[in-house]
């Protein structure tokens, strides 16, 4: 259940897995998912860290594209501005001015990419979550930047089943 971990969700808006899938959802497809699932969670007694706003897989210009398509309803919901590859500093700030986050979303193509916008972006002063940490070693590196609030890793953390899990 929702509900039995303390911590509130960061409810993601789906873009990396509709990008798996080849699938490609338009802004207000993807903000009105988003926002449905962000329901559900508070539906089932659980609470919303934040959501991510839409974004385009491995590309800047596209997600800012988007972005700037959309007008985002009265949101109950603390916001994170995606940041992928290609991004420019005063476009990051024009959009964080349409939106008011409370965090900005890591994503783009790589561990390299992911530590340049942070440093990047650091003296915006807002939190970083950084998306799909694959290697243990980049996750503790993160670990000790003190802007880097969350981090959500790639499989290697998941345990393959539930005996696994008891086995621990």
């Amino acid at each position: 259940r929702l509900t039995d971990h303390i911590m509130p969700y960061m409810v993601d808006n789906g873009a990396w897995t509709d990008h798996l899938k080849g699938v490609e959802k338009t802004p207000a497809e993807l903000l009105e998912r988003t926002l449905k699932l962000c329901q559900k969670v508070v539906d089932s007694g659980a609470g919303v860290r934040f959501m991510v706003l839409p974004d385009v897989v491995g590309s800047w210009p596209k997600t800012k594209s988007s972005l700037e398509s959309i007008n985002l309803p009265m949101c109950l919901f603390k916001l994170a501005l995606p940041i992928q590859d290609g991004f420019k500093v005063e476009e990051v700030e024009s959009l964080i001015e349409k939106f008011k986050p409370s965090y900005l979303f890591i994503g783009g193509s790589g561990y390299s990419f992911k530590k340049h916008a942070i440093k990047s972006l650091s003296f915006l002063g807002l939190p970083f979550h950084v998306g799909r940490v694959h290697k243990l070693d980049h996750l503790c590196e993160l670990s000790l930047i003190e802007s880097v609030e969350s981090v959500d890793t790639s499989t290697f953390s998941r345990p393959q089943s539930k005996q696994r899990i008891e086995s621990l």
